[in-house]
């Protein structure tokens, strides 16, 4: 008898601890999530009225808040027109 009971005793502390191990691969995922897993956001770029530091200062924006991306719109009704043409060699540049 006290040998089963050494035994359920070992395999729960066993258990126990291979809980507490996932628990905290777990929990490092969440806080620190593999890149594809990280949230994207919508990047509007407002008629042309963009510059490449402004461009810059959002990317790096992004990346300090921890976005794994961007999907970019044009957006251009309503908004005035500015100094680069969309999907122009400036543009993509």
């Amino acid at each position: 008898m006290a040998r089963v009971a050494s035994l359920t005793a070992s395999i729960l502390v066993s258990l126990a601890a291979a809980t507490a191990l996932g628990q905290s691969a777990l929990e490092k995922s969440f806080r620190d999530p593999p890149r594809e897993a990280r949230p994207h956001t919508w990047w509007h770029w407002m008629n042309g009225n963009v510059t490449r530091a402004g461009i810059t200062a959002d990317l790096e924006a992004m990346k300090q808040i921890g976005l794994g991306g961007a999907q970019i719109f044009n957006v251009s009704e309503g908004i005035p027109e500015g100094p680069i043409a969309y999907n122009s060699d400036e543009w993509r540049g």
